[in-house]
Formats: C-alpha cells, sequence, structure tokens
C-alpha cells in the first residue's frame, strides 16, 4: 500500500490511447457485483473533441482517471472518477476533481454538474467538500419496445417550439435534460430550437393542442434502449405518451425505452401507469457547482 506521501508525486495529465490497457486493468475492480461501462466508452470518450479525459500518474503508471466535457458555451460535466484499488484512499479523486475545475474554467464554463448513485455512499460527502450542492434526483425506468395501440406520437418541427417551451415553463421540474448518455443540461430556448430542428422532439396532441412533449436523446455505451432526454406535459396525458414512446422505440429498431426520471409524483404514477418498470437500486442524485470567479 503506497504511504499518503505519494500524492505529492502525482502527475495530472491528458490520456492518451498507451493508457487503455493500464485503465481497463484497474477498472475491472470498481464494483465487487457489477461490470463497470468505462471499457464501452473509452474509445468514444477518448476521441470526443467537447471532452477530455485526464488521468493520475504516479512513476509513470496511471492510478486514476476522470472526465471532464464542455456540454455549452457555460455549462460542464464531469464523469468517470475511478482509482487503482491500490491507491485509494490518497486524496486523488480530490486532486483530479480539483484539476477538472480548473480545466473547466480555463475553457470558459462556470458552472458544472455530476452525477452520483445514492448508493455510493462514499460519494456523497466528497461532493459537499468540493463544494457541490444536490440540486435533483432522478430514477432510472425502462420498458420493452411493443405494437401500442395508443395514439401515435408524431415528430416536432419549429412550429411548435412556443407550445413545448410552455409546457416545459410549466413543469415543476428544475429544466434539466440529459442531452447525452447520463449527463444533464439546461433545455434553455436555443437548445430546443436545436433539437426541434434535429427532428429530436415528439409530442401529443388533442384537438389541436400540445399536450406532452418528449425530448430524444442517446446512449453512448450501446444502442438497445430508445433513451429519454425529458419528458414534460399535461399530467393525464403522460401515461399516452410514455406507451407512445414503447411503440415509437419499435419503429426505430430499439429493443426497450430506457432513461432517468425525476423523481416526481406526477411522473412516477404516470410510469407505472405505462407499464414501466422500476430498475433495483437505480437513483442518483444531482450536484452542481459554480465555477465562477468571485
Amino acid at each position: 500500500m503506497p504511504n499518503t506521501d505519494a500524492v505529492n508525486d502525482i502527475v495530472i495529465r491528458p490520456a492518451q490511447p498507451d493508457d487503455k490497457p493500464v485503465v481497463m486493468e484497474f477498472c475491472q475492480h470498481t464494483w465487487k457485483d457489477a461490470e463497470d461501462y468505462i471499457p464501452e466508452v473509452w474509445d468514444k470518450w477518448l476521441a470526443d473533441p467537447s471532452g477530455q479525459i485526464f488521468v493520475a500518474v504516479l512513476q509513470e503508471r496511471p492510478v486514476a482517471m476522470a472526465r471532464a466535457v464542455k456540454l455549452s458555451q457555460q455549462e460542464g460535466w464531469w464523469e468517470g472518477l475511478r482509482v487503482d484499488l491500490q491507491y485509494r484512499r490518497l486524496g486523488l479523486a480530490r486532486v483530479l476533481e480539483a484539476h477538472i475545475s480548473q480545466y473547466l474554467q480555463q475553457v470558459g464554463v462556470t458552472i458544472t454538474r455530476c452525477c452520483v448513485a445514492t448508493w455510493n455512499t462514499a460519494a456523497h460527502p466528497f461532493m459537499k467538500q468540493q463544494g457541490y450542492h444536490k440540486i435533483d434526483n432522478y430514477i432510472l425506468h425502462r420498458a420493452d419496445a411493443t405494437d401500442s395501440s395508443t395514439p401515435q406520437i408524431s415528430r416536432l418541427g419549429l412550429e411548435s417550439f412556443d407550445a413545448a417551451r410552455s409546457l416545459v415553463h410549466q413543469s415543476q421540474s428544475n429544466r434539466l435534460f440529459v442531452c447525452r448518455g447520463a449527463k444533464w443540461q439546461a433545455l434553455t430556448a436555443q437548445v430546443l430550437r436545436d433539437r426541434l430542428n434535429q427532428g429530436l422532439v415528439w409530442g401529443i396532441e388533442h384537438e389541436k393542442v400540445l399536450q406532452s412533449v418528449f425530448l430524444q436523446s442517446h446512449l453512448e455505451s450501446s444502442n438497445e434502449a430508445l433513451w429519454v432526454g425529458c419528458i414534460e406535459g399535461r399530467e393525464d396525458s403522460l401515461p399516452v405518451m410514455l406507451s407512445g414512446m414503447c411503440h415509437l422505440a419499435r419503429q426505430q429498431g430499439y429493443e426497450a425505452v430506457s432513461g432517468f426520471f425525476p423523481k416526481r409524483e406526477p411522473i412516477l404514477n404516470a410510469l407505472q401507469k405505462a407499464g414501466y418498470q422500476l430498475l433495483p437500486e437505480e437513483e442518483f442524485w444531482i450536484y452542481e457547482k459554480s465555477l465562477q470567479q468571485k
């Protein structure tokens, strides 16, 4: 076991392709009873210009990693914190988080967020110690793709911008959405326009009035599920939309619909009515920290 002075010799640098074998080796021991997703996303992350993987190196060997992503001009995200089992409890997580915050500041980010599973009990005090505060919690749900008899949802265009924006503003949410994978971003007016232009917003209308909207996102690690960015709308319309999403998943060749849903009563009731299954032990807290200079 390395002594605590070893952290003084740590060098933080951008990850390189040659780091992969060593990082994959220590990622095998991230959790005792589950496989790590890092092997599935490493190559994609390394090639993604919006993000940067950093590794902590000791004696020329990577012993920890984390990734920073710039989601918008002001918003950052960090994820994938992993520490070699032999080098835990040396403060490497703190060193990596500080480096990532500095990096995000340098690229113009003023607010950063991350997602932590509730079962990861050691991480929650750490987040508070680093200046983060909890802003919301989400629960992962899934439903199989089906040939549904419910009214088909339709793709919305820019002509629906005002109606869609109104539904979003009427919601009780913090107006974040899952832009990709497990990354939350502010659902601004410009983001909504962009998603409408990309054909990634779906809706249900009744008597020509928009009742609910669904923003489609995508996974980074697989393509098996229609991935949920967010769903907003009238409470009585939400189960219909959720059922329609199962039909849309079948049309688009997905096996299922899956995603993070805010832990709020109307959404949870709608998920139950539409037959979605709560995935066990899959509740996540979203943390946020300001990086603005004081």
